[in-house]
């Protein structure tokens, strides 16, 4: 698939939304009769200088001025499930939180950090209007731990035109092709595969690496249990990645990289490949759009996967409800009018 400019302007528009557009909640306001000001403090992870930050901040700023409510917020990035935690044990928590299902806020559901929403979806109408998949991924021991929000696609990136300049006609579908393409690109002296391998990207990647040879029920279990080294099939995977990571395909310095840093060097012409999510196109220029293609990470021919792979799901950001949310009067309305007027935007 071709990254146009314009699927850069929807992917930026819907910010991965995979969630219908919601028309009402069925019951309410966020504020009384008589106008009184409401406080509503919401923790999240989208940052002001980001594209969708800016998006974000314009949500935020109208949803204060429709409903005459004030928003107090908490912006944090990768320690954003530790303010949380933080905050939480002091009895200070925002009353509303907009993170990932992933690391810690994984068990917030489950230690009653946050609020089981099941009834509340169903109450406001929500649950009809949800990806059957979405409520899927988000409930845990029959709870729904937060409104699904955003969804992801995470394919791997290339830079046509340096590919094409090295004599690569199309991206690399098998892993022999991979690692040939990543040993034409060092010997004319191009940046290859980039990743932050020093941080989550990093490890992400890797994980899918190992992925190559294991079935979901393995992976599944590896991945609760830490059973990497028992299970023949993730070892396969893991010697896959050494073998490559001895190959050609990775930029000088890989392993010293964040994410932001990976982004960069692949936007401005500093790589050819990176594994990137689709929170990221918007960064993308509109002169790299039109050489971008997206597809997936090339596999072994004793892969039991038939075609390159990619991450997907819906996992993206939920809207949390804190213990703190719950007691405040007026709290699951101003939480209901907010995904409307933000599901309004996408």
């Amino acid at each position: 698939m071709r990254l146009s400019s314009k699927k850069i302007a929807l992917w930026l528009a819907c910010f991965c939304a995979l969630v219908p557009l919601l028309s009402s909640c069925g019951q309410g306001t966020t504020t009384s009769s008589s106008g009184d000001s409401t406080t509503l403090s919401i923790l999240h992870i989208t940052g002001k200088a980001t594209p969708s930050g800016a998006l974000f901040q314009k949500i935020l700023h109208d949803f204060e001025t429709q409903n005459h409510v004030t928003i107090n917020q908490t912006i944090a990035a990768s320690d954003a499930t530790q303010v949380y935690e933080t905050s939480l044990l002091a009895h200070k928590e925002a009353d509303v939180v907009m993170v990932n299902l992933a690391d810690k806020a994984t068990e917030w559901s489950k230690e009653g950090a946050t609020i089981d929403v099941k009834d509340l979806a169903q109450q406001w109408g929500i649950t009809p209007q949800l990806q059957p998949q979405a409520i899927k991924e988000w409930t845990q021991n029959g709870k729904l731990a937060a409104f699904p929000y955003n969804g992801f696609k995470w394919p791997v990136w290339y830079n046509m035109s340096l590919l094409n300049s090295v004599g690569v006609a199309k991206a690399p579908t098998t892993f022999d092709e991979f690692l040939a393409d990543g040993t034409k690109l060092k010997n004319a002296g191009k940046g290859g595969f980039v990743v932050g391998g020093n941080d989550w990207s990093g490890y992400t990647f890797f994980v899918q690496v190992m992925e190559s040879y294991m079935s979901d029920s393995d992976i599944a279990t590896v991945l609760q249990n830490g059973t990497y080294c028992s299970n023949p099939d993730a070892m396969k995977g893991i010697n896959l990645f050494i073998k490559l990571r001895n190959s050609d395909v990775f930029v000088k310095d890989v392993a010293g990289l964040n994410a932001d840093q990976m982004n960069s060097q692949f936007y401005t012409g500093g790589a050819s490949m990176m594994s990137a999510g689709s929170w990221a196109f918007a960064g993308a220029s509109k002169d790299l759009t039109k050489n971008i293609y997206l597809g997936g990470l090339p596999v072994p021919s004793d892969s039991p996967y038939s075609k390159p792979t990619a991450y997907q799901g819906y996992t993206s950001m939920g809207i949390w409800i804190s213990p703190n949310g719950q007691k405040k009067p007026g709290s699951g309305t101003q939480v209901c009018s907010i995904h409307v007027l933000t599901q309004s935007y996408w």
